[in-house]
């Protein structure tokens, strides 16, 4: 009962899921990446710029695997897209151990494609692949949300529009505790394997016609020295733009980076931030 509430409800976790496995979406253009994307790309303006249909799957909190996860949920049930907006982050191709956010694929653990992929992180224990029970034992609150839906007690009401979710919110102090916290900086590790996937994900884009622009969005420039191999991570972005013929749109020095205002911590933008970023970046796509 609970999983079928969950799949019906418009709860900010679920809405999103719940569209792609509705066939809902069905857009011209996807925006995939993480909360980089989610919070940083808004659906309004590029469907006002562009006059298309576009769609948001950024994925809070998850490196390229979960991001390729939510794709070929996309694929599964909807029209291939005409154009991907790939957001990339320093992380994208990191590995990742905790499944951040399990309970926003409770109710899907029986597909393959979900199933496949959350059993790569630790979060799930195998039993509860099987046992629709167990997957709840420590998450109440995916569960009341779930029954509450069901019995038609309380609907909840997603905040997104089309996947993206706009912030009204002032800067949140994390990019201060964060220096805190590594005061000589922070160097990211690249996983062979994330990495190798996310090249075949590049390939098999270009042979299925879907043309993909690659996107790194604006970063709070004070914040950007911080991370010590910044510039290489980059350089493998360009490496694998120029190996499939891929645009690659930077925006680590673009004007934006100069002011708190326009973010809430040093990667993710504000309200006015994202507006006026995604402005700049449809404005180039129009081009």
């Amino acid at each position: 009962m609970s999983d079928a509430g969950l799949k019906k409800t418009d709860h900010d976790n679920y809405v999103v899921w719940n569209d792609l496995y509705k066939g809902n979406i069905n857009a011209d253009i996807i925006i995939l990446g993480s909360s980089r994307a989610w919070v940083n790309v808004s659906t309004r303006i590029i469907d006002t710029v562009l006059g298309a249909n576009s769609y948001n799957l950024g994925i809070d909190g998850h490196n390229f695997k979960m991001q390729k996860c939510i794709y070929e949920v996309y694929l599964k049930n909807n029209h291939k897209p005409e154009l991907i907006i790939h957001c990339l982050d320093i992380t994208t191709l990191s590995q990742q151990i905790e499944l951040y956010n399990l309970g926003q694929t409770i109710p899907y653990l029986k597909d393959p494609i979900v199933s496949n992929t959350t059993k790569y992180y630790i979060g799930y224990e195998w039993i509860d692949y099987y046992n629709p029970f167990t997957k709840y034992f420590t998450r109440h609150e995916n569960l009341k949300i779930g029954l509450l839906e069901y019995f038609n007690l309380y609907n909840y009401k997603s905040t997104k529009y089309k996947g993206y979710k706009n912030n009204v919110v002032s800067w949140d102090g994390k990019y201060d505790l964060f220096i805190n916290n590594n005061p000589q900086g922070l160097w990211v590790s690249i996983d062979k394997e994330v990495l190798h996937s996310f090249d075949q994900y590049l390939a098999k884009n270009c042979k299925d016609n879907i043309e993909t622009v690659l996107v790194f969005p604006p970063e709070l420039k004070e914040a950007q020295a911080f991370v010590l191999n910044k510039d290489s991570i980059i350089n493998i972005y360009k490496s694998l733009s120029q190996k499939y013929n891929l645009r690659l749109i930077d925006f680590s020095n673009d004007s934006i980076c100069l002011s708190r205002k326009y973010f809430y911590n040093s990667s993710h933008l504000n309200k006015i931030g994202a507006e006026i970023f995604t402005l700049k970046l449809a404005s180039l796509l129009q081009e």
